[in-house]
């Protein structure tokens, strides 16, 4: 459930009016819609591909640098 208030009236329409969204040219544009008029839904990724890249790349040089094909003690 948003905590922002999503619906738009007259009020808040006749506010960013006054605010002078939509208006200007060049710099001195500012828009009508900004992200901040949308609530967020709350979700978050967070992707962990670096870790799991560098396991994976730590783990291979180990095994290359004493593979166990080549361990005396499993003879």
């Amino acid at each position: 459930m948003g905590k922002r208030n999503t619906t738009w009236d007259s009020k808040k329409i006749e506010q960013w009016i006054k605010e002078g969204r939509g208006q200007g040219e060049g710099k001195e544009y500012k828009p009508w819609l900004t992200i901040q008029d949308f609530p967020s839904m709350g979700r978050v990724t967070k992707v962990m591909v670096v870790k799991v890249v560098k396991t994976f790349f730590c783990r291979y040089i180990r095994w290359i640098l004493n593979p166990p094909f080549l361990n005396n003690n499993s003879i």
